[in-house]
């Protein structure tokens, strides 16, 4: 009998020890795997109880806390005896042109401004433009992500306000970075997208429809551009499904397609404005040309017919978006 009690007593003092002392509690807090995310972020987000001990600390829901944060993929939260709890995290790759590397200490910049389907989701629509303004995070992609793109907007950008004029440019950069964001929401991976690819191909699209359609008077550079632009898309839609297809580098082609067809439908309804157009020249008996009486009020309708079709993305994509997170979907990746 006293044997009994010995072994009782001593497998009470174990569970004593382990479960409800200081002996194995929680006092340290290790972050890994952090690059855009700081370790302090991670630890507040974490919100671990230290001084609770290990065999009690409830690790699934340290993995969720943490995983609110708009930059992780994944979290794996271990205890490490005696008194350690590390918080291995797997940071969002962001998709761009270009493939990542490390990466710079961003700060908070970043996942304020890049597109993310969580925060569109929850009613973030400025995303959908300022996508735009940053580039790969990483270190040695960040200034090719960004050259390409600038580079593409130098060739496409003064040709498109020659035609246009200036605010018309700047409302189809704008409107094709809504329509290639939309559509990256729609269709792209659940992971962060940078860059202004989109509204670039936008750009291209309105003078492949523009010099076909409207048939715009420019001078020999821009007549240059606008002969090879067909096969300028043809060629970056090809690297980009090919490459990113193939896993080679990380490409949102939904945001390049969505940009392209947004452009090419402003480019059709929307009569150039700051440069003269054949059509314009051509008269009938009865004067212009309709090419060239082109009516405010059926442009307006154009515009607005984009709208729509950009808020019924948003609703699509935020009822699909919400319906994975609920059955727990893994996230899309190229």
């Amino acid at each position: 009998m006293s044997g009994a009690v010995v072994a009782v007593a001593v497998v009470a003092g174990v569970l004593w020890v382990v479960f409800f002392s200081s002996a194995f509690a929680a006092t340290t807090v290790s972050v890994t795997g952090t690059s855009v995310l700081t370790p302090d972020e991670v630890t507040a987000a974490a919100q671990v109880p230290l001084g609770t001990p290990l065999a009690r600390l409830n690790t699934a829901a340290i993995a969720t806390r943490v995983k609110q944060l708009k930059a992780v993929a994944d979290v794996t939260v271990t205890r490490s005896v005696p008194h350690g709890v590390t918080i291995a995290v797997k940071e969002r790759t962001a998709v761009y042109a270009v493939s990542a590397g490390s990466g710079f200490d961003l700060g908070p910049l970043y996942p304020a401004l890049w597109l993310d389907k969580a925060d569109i989701a929850s009613g973030q629509l400025w995303r959908l433009f300022t996508v735009t303004l940053v580039h790969s995070p990483s270190q040695t992609e960040f200034f090719l992500h960004l050259g390409f793109n600038m580079y593409a907007l130098y060739l496409v950008g003064p040709v498109v306000e020659q035609i246009y004029g200036a605010p018309r440019m700047l409302l189809m950069y704008l409107a094709s970075a809504a329509t290639g964001s939309t559509l990256s929401f729609v269709l792209g991976p659940d992971v962060p997208g940078v860059g202004a690819s989109g509204a670039v191909f936008g750009l291209f699209g309105v003078l492949l429809i523009a010099s076909r359609v409207h048939n715009p008077v420019v001078d020999r550079r821009s007549r240059a551009i606008l002969g090879q632009v067909g096969m300028l898309i043809v060629l970056n839609l090809v690297l980009g499904f090919g490459l990113g297809g193939a896993g080679v580098i990380n490409i949102d082609n939904a945001a390049h397609v969505g940009g392209l067809l947004g452009g090419l439908w402003l480019g059709l309804i929307l009569l150039p404005s700051g440069a003269p157009t054949l059509s314009r020249f051509w008269q009938g008996p009865a004067g212009p040309t309709p090419a060239g009486k082109t009516s405010p009020m059926l442009q307006l309708v154009g515009v607005a017919a984009l709208v729509v079709v950009v808020a019924v993305g948003l609703v699509i994509g935020t009822d699909s978006y919400r319906q994975a997170r609920e059955v727990g979907a893994p996230a899309v990746t190229i």
